[in-house]
């Protein structure tokens, strides 16, 4: 079922009942679904959005998308009629439509909401129905080299091993489209996620020092190093000649002072960090990085 965000809008006036609950604990209700029963109020002002009728789907182009009904101006709703809503829920047709609140103000305002137009997966990053949830009888079933096909979603579930696979909608417009999810790699693919989102949290970090860095800044430099390497963060050890020191005509250090700079440094963290790629040198220019990252089991 489509999320209905509680709203707080510009145009507000002290309201009774649950409505002054809602404006009181506004915040922590952002995401809160109102639909249908959990609607908490016994009466509102019902509007019904004009039908929409998707447009010829051309083959290789995304599916048309249904416009946002849910953002409701206080001019539409006063077009709309008072309902009492248990009894309009009673008389309602549920398999096909549902209420959703999408105002408190100045007075509740609900929607009738196609759920046939407007299922979850509409919404970006929503739960997609899968097996047993999809309301549909039939289905257009999408397999990898292979045409659409219709099937039958009770019949199609009796075949499958429902504990490996499943069957999820893709979309419902301009027809409901099904495909079939490996669960095993769905478990990987998420697995993946969370280590590229880890990783991506502890970031990298660059450190920049001369050839010739006193004793003391270097001490402090690396003991900023260790830090972030304790963190899990990579660290990339860029060594350089001070700045306008080509166009003075300065020599960069012998290849073999650069080489016992770095080695020096790499025994200074050797306790937490290992090469994670081979060190970049350009010997004649006097610049070298080295690629540091935590060693694996600290």
């Amino acid at each position: 079922m489509a999320t209905v965000l509680f709203r707080r809008t510009l145009q507000q006036r002290p309201l009774a009942g649950p409505s002054r609950l809602l404006h009181a604990t506004a915040p922590r209700l952002d995401t809160q679904r109102f639909e249908d029963e959990k609607i908490p109020f016994s009466r509102a002002t019902l509007v019904v959005p004009p039908t929409w009728t998707p447009p010829p789907h051309v083959p290789g182009t995304p599916a048309p998308k249904p416009p946002n009904i849910f953002n409701v101006t206080v001019r539409q709703a006063k077009t709309g009629q008072e309902i009492h809503v248990k009894q309009y829920l009673a008389q309602l047709d549920r398999e096909k439509y549902k209420l959703a609140l999408v105002r408190v103000s100045p007075e509740p305002v609900v929607i009738l909401v196609d759920k046939h137009i407007y299922p979850d997966e509409t919404r970006e990053g929503a739960y997609k129905p899968e097996n047993e949830r999809i309301v549909y009888e039939t289905v257009w079933l999408s397999e990898p080299g292979q045409p659409l096909r219709e099937i039958n979603v009770k019949e199609y579930l009796e075949t499958i091993d429902t504990k490996k696979v499943k069957l999820q909608l893709v979309t419902s417009v301009p027809k409901p489209i099904v495909k079939i999810i490996d669960r095993a790699i769905e478990r990987q693919a998420r697995q993946q996620q969370k280590e590229d989102k880890k990783g991506k949290a502890k970031g990298k970090k660059e450190f920049q020092m001369g050839w010739n860095i006193a004793p003391g800044d270097l001490g402090h430099k690396l003991r900023s190093v260790r830090k972030e390497l304790e963190k899990g963060a990579k660290v990339d050890l860029v060594f350089a000649m001070e700045k306008g020191a080509e166009q003075r005509g300065k020599a960069p250090p012998k290849t073999s002072d650069m080489e016992a700079k770095i080695d020096a440094v790499m025994e200074e963290l050797g306790d937490v960090a290992r090469r994670y790629r081979e060190t970049d040198m350009i010997a004649h220019r006097g610049i070298a990085v080295v690629f540091l990252e935590k060693k694996p089991n600290l």
